[in-house]
């Protein structure tokens, strides 16, 4: 139904201490709207199926994501975190 016109964002964190990390982002997503056939209608007052379009406007979405993650180090280097949401 929709096209992609373009995909942008912003991202930023800050540590508070090794194992605490606070991070946002922002992000904004703008898309095309297109005619699309979505079916026929039909009838016994209808000679013939008639096609039937739908135009979809122009659509924008914004987004803000404020989050915590709180990590540990386990074996081999990898490090857990759970996100708080």
């Amino acid at each position: 139904m929709f096209k992609r016109k373009y995909d942008t964002g912003l991202g930023l964190d800050y540590s508070f201490h090794r194992n605490l990390q606070a991070y946002g982002r922002f992000a904004h997503e703008a898309l095309d709207g297109r005619a699309r056939s979505i079916g026929t209608l039909e009838g016994p007052a209808l000679t013939s199926p008639v096609p039937f379009t739908a135009k979809f406007g122009d659509a924008d979405n914004m987004s803000l994501q404020i989050s915590a993650r709180y990590s540990w180090n386990i074996a081999s280097g990898w490090r857990a975190f759970y996100d708080l949401d």
